[in-house]
């Protein structure tokens, strides 16, 4: 599903393959089958980026003061983490749930701890992403017209699509976004990037205070 700037990732100072992640996928699949009408179900936008520097051997930098650090954290985390979940079983309660990647428990127990060495990014932006798919929508449009599940648009309109998202978030959202508890995602990981697309934001959303 690499078209457009997704595909030719120098138009946007790219040094590689962009990074295409969680929805993105999903959604350009459904422009190749021409839907007029897509659903979206997720708990987080994420972002669509690629890298336009090279960010530096991971293996050095492991070797020095910073990068001995996170290995022996990462390694205390999954420990920590077992430890912890070997408790809740033994109290009847569910497991934490967790992704058992260095990042995400990072996040979890070690949030001031140095990360290693990232390159610079290019986000795409709403208007590439939109770009990308109408692009994708022109590339496998079938030679017959076919019936839609939409209302009826202007043949001259170029977007003749629609989303309708679905967004899941935590219950204790309201307390993460305000800096309060420890929670799997950081205020900064909620910044207004994740969540829009296409200059869409979400209508309305709600969540439970604990």
């Amino acid at each position: 599903m690499r078209i457009g700037k997704f595909a030719n990732t120098k138009k946007v100072g790219g040094v590689k393959n962009a990074d295409l992640r969680s929805w993105y996928k999903s959604a350009m699949l459904a422009h190749k089958m021409q839907a007029d009408t897509i659903f979206i179900l997720t708990d987080s936008w994420n972002v669509q980026r690629v890298a336009t520097s090279d960010r530096g051997s991971r293996e050095e930098w492991n070797k020095t003061g910073p990068g001995v650090k996170w290995n022996k954290a990462f390694q205390q985390a999954l420990k920590t983490l077992d430890e912890e979940n070997r408790k809740r079983r033994a109290a009847g309660e569910p497991p934490k749930a967790i992704n058992r990647d260095e990042w995400s428990l990072r996040h979890e127990y070690y949030p001031d701890l140095q990360t290693p060495p990232t390159p610079d990014w290019y986000y795409y932006t709403p208007k590439d992403l939109v770009e990308g798919f109408v692009l994708t929508r022109e590339q496998y449009k079938p030679k017959s017209i076919q019936t839609t599940s939409g209302i009826k648009r202007k043949k001259s309109r170029k977007i003749d699509f629609s989303y309708n998202v679905i967004q899941f978030v935590p219950k204790n959202l309201w307390m993460i976004l305000n800096g309060g508890g420890r929670g799997i995602r950081t205020p900064e990981a909620f910044r207004p990037t994740r969540f829009r697309i296409a200059r869409l934001q979400p209508l309305s959303h709600s969540s439970e205070r604990d």
